[in-house]
């Protein structure tokens, strides 16, 4: 052992060091009694640091672990049947309304087509009327001039005409260059008549013209349709622009000719 004194090497169980003289019990019991005091302070300390340190420690364990699991479950089922809950109410709101529009939309297409195949079965085709055609300038198929036209019946459209004959196409050409029309109805002008195809025609001829001899013809034709029933008058004039052969007749630039004639409706 060592003195605790002097640190020199003495032998066990000698109550005084041989070297410095020291009591070595005594200095023993000291030493005892020192290392005692020591613990507990130490002690002490590692109790009262454990104390402190023990809530932080605590804190900190607790911000950075997980939650518990039960914990964690039901936030887990909070969580995660909040939304689905949301979108389930979406769709039971929504669904019904598109089902219900869509029943909405096939009753209404439903009743259109059934309406219009009523309307198709109901509606019937308006009988053709039948037509007349008369001679704006008053004339019978011969050229012959009359004041008035025989009887219409009420039913009847009326179609206005007027033409012009020649021997050849280039004539009939020459005349529809050359020359302009008017044609009035009850003092009111009549517009729009259109001109049909240039055709051969094969008489009856007017007065002078040699029979069975080859020609050709061009007409203008409107539909003024139905006329009330009374008296009307028709007025037609022609003026010739340029310089026109028929064949048989020539007609200087300048003539002019106009006639008139009486419609009845009955």
């Amino acid at each position: 052992m060592k003195c605790p004194n002097c640190i020199n090497d003495i032998p066990e169980n000698k109550k005084f060091c041989g070297f410095c003289g020291a009591r070595l019990e005594r200095m023993k019991a000291e030493k005892i009694e020192k290392v005692e005091y020591l613990g507990e302070e130490k002690s002490a300390v590692e109790c009262k640091g454990q104390e402190i340190a023990s809530p932080l420690k605590s804190t900190i364990q607790d911000k950075l672990q997980p939650p518990v699991a039960s914990e964690t479950k039901e936030i887990g089922i909070e969580a995660g049947t909040k939304k689905p809950k949301k979108k389930r109410r979406l769709l039971e709101i929504i669904l019904p309304l598109v089902f219900v529009s869509a029943v909405v939309i096939a009753v209404l297409l439903w009743i259109r087509q059934t309406n219009l195949h009523l309307a198709s079965l109901n509606q019937q085709p308006e009988p053709t009327r039948q037509t007349i055609e008369v001679l704006a300038y008053c004339q019978d198929s011969l050229g012959s001039e009359v004041n008035y036209v025989e009887p219409i019946n009420q039913d009847q459209d009326v179609i206005l005409k007027y033409g012009w004959l020649a021997v050849t196409e280039e004539q009939i050409g020459a005349y529809i260059n050359g020359s302009e029309h008017a044609v009035f109805l009850d003092d009111v002008l009549v517009s729009g008549f259109e001109m049909d195809p240039i055709a051969e025609y094969s008489g009856p001829w007017p007065e002078g013209w040699i029979e069975d001899e080859a020609g050709y013809i061009v007409q203008w034709k409107k539909n003024i349709g139905l006329l009330e029933p009374g008296s009307h008058y028709v007025t037609y004039t022609r003026m010739i622009t340029s310089e026109i052969f028929d064949g048989f007749d020539t007609y200087l630039a300048g003539d002019e000719w106009t006639s008139g004639c009486e419609i009845i409706i009955e």
